[in-house]
């Protein structure tokens, strides 16, 4: 009984008190149950408190917001075609590999050629990427050894 009186006074505080019934009272008889039944389903929705109206417009701002938000996450990006959510899995995988940190040392006297021809190297890199780490004893021309057996290789 005493969890129930919890109960009800913590509805009772929302506002929610005239949708309870206190069945498990030693008050609760059956007309007065179905007194308070009656009332309840007569009630017009002004009786409803403004305060619940109010909540239920912030709950339902707070949710549009978190739809608009997992929207955006899984939207694919066309530059690097993954979505933010997949690039944040990828990135948490990566978080306990260490940092590589290069130095270029006087990179202000090196002039724009030096800094024109490393941009086109890290972009070569860029394209390497995919390979780095490849067991290239998987490929299937591993081992491969072209045996010309034409009349030109076989006399020049």
């Amino acid at each position: 009984m005493a969890a129930l009186n919890v109960v009800y006074n913590k509805l009772k505080q929302a506002g929610l008190s005239e949708f309870c019934l206190e069945l498990h009272s030693h008050k609760a008889n059956k007309k007065g149950v179905i007194a308070d039944l009656c009332h309840t389903l007569r009630m017009e929705k002004k009786v409803v408190s403004s305060k619940a109206d109010a909540e239920i417009a912030i709950k339902e701002k707070a949710q549009r917001q978190l739809d608009t938000y997992a929207e955006e996450l899984h939207i694919m990006r066309p530059a690097i075609n993954k979505s933010l959510y997949q690039m944040y899995g990828i990135y948490s995988s990566l978080r306990n590999v260490p940092g590589i940190e290069w130095t270029i040392s006087d990179i202000a006297s090196k002039g724009e050629t030096y800094l024109t021809e490393i941009t086109l190297l890290l972009e070569q890199y860029v394209d390497y990427i995919p390979y780095v780490g490849y067991d290239y004893k998987k490929n299937p021309w591993y081992g491969y050894q072209n045996q010309d057996t034409s009349y030109q290789a076989n006399h020049l």
